[in-house]
């Protein structure tokens, strides 16, 4: 019997059917259907911990999938066996069409869409084209996102502070309002928020980027009280300084640099692929109790002392 069974038992026999002891068992029900014991073979508890990180016959969705991020998470998906949707601007539409082969090459169904996450129309245009492929959606990574202009706060031009608002903040809103229906559809559903480290602290030359990412956290959770009920599971991955196109003119300064690195304890920038892992778990049957989470993907960086 394992533990949660007993205490199950042993509370309702304490207490009756009724209250706690009710709830505790009901509990223990749904996780004994959901997450068999581990037993039998090496190669058998293998295979059940695999299942809880397959997407075999899933469909995920990702935004800003044409680069860095969002396309390693693309084939991250597709190597673990979902079929993908992958949304970009349609100026990127070449490079979602080589993203697209590659998955294919996989042997996992891809569809190329073209959306603006700062446009609904756009947004809602792109997720009907999703309703009529796949009917339904698992998973929605809602990656896309700019740094906008380097700009001292009492410099920060109007358009400069609009602009990555309407990028990282209202894209997210309106990718994640026009998936719900679809998410909905799938009866065991996950969002993944991409957020930055940038939310839990200040740059001068970045306010709006760092606000922009901050304003994410708590929307993020919002929706994963809000849909609770739905059983969508909302999180938020939030990665440190990542070697992409992304942030190209930053590392490009070698001051710069070399001022980011000394301050990651494990001692060098994070690769794309650094980011696929917590996304992929944030999305698979291992999270389905983790909910409103932000899971900080770092290298150390967060955890420093202010000085040392």
């Amino acid at each position: 019997m394992s533990l949660i069974s007993a205490v199950a038992r042993a509370t309702a026999s304490a207490f009756g059917a009724g209250g706690a002891a009710a709830a505790l068992a009901g509990a223990a029900r749904h996780y004994a259907a959901v997450h068999p014991p581990l037993r039998g073979s090496h190669e058998e508890v293998l295979e059940h911990l695999g299942g809880l990180f397959t997407f075999e016959n899933k469909v995920a969705c990702i935004t800003g999938a044409a680069g860095g991020v969002g396309r390693a998470a693309a084939l991250g998906f597709a190597k673990a066996g979902a079929d993908v949707v992958l949304a970009d601007l349609p100026e990127r539409s070449g490079d979602l069409a080589a993203l697209a082969g590659q998955v294919g090459a996989l042997g996992r169904r891809a569809l190329a869409v073209s959306m603006d996450v700062r446009d609904r129309a756009s947004v809602d245009a792109a997720f009907a084209e999703v309703a009529r492929s796949h009917g339904h959606l698992d998973v929605l990574v809602a990656n896309a996102g700019i740094l906008g202009k380097m700009q001292p706060p009492e410099a920060v031009e109007e358009d400069n502070w609009q602009n990555v608002f309407a990028v990282n903040v209202d894209g997210v809103f309106h990718c994640v309002r026009a998936a719900y229906p679809l998410l909905k559809k799938s009866g065991r559903a996950k969002v993944v928020v991409t957020s930055s480290v940038a939310a839990l602290h200040g740059y001068g030359p970045q306010a709006p980027y760092c606000a922009s990412k901050g304003a994410l956290i708590p929307l993020t959770k919002s929706l994963a009280l809000a849909w609770a009920k739905d059983q969508i599971n909302c999180n938020l991955v939030l990665p440190g300084a990542t070697n992409t196109p992304f942030t190209t003119r930053i590392l490009d300064n070698p001051q710069k640099l070399q001022y980011i690195l000394d301050r990651i304890p494990l001692g060098r920038l994070a690769e794309p692929e650094d980011i696929v892992g917590p996304i992929l778990f944030l999305a698979s049957r291992a999270a389905d109790y983790v909910t409103g989470a932000a899971l900080v993907v770092d290298g150390g960086g967060t955890s420093r002392a202010m000085a040392q």
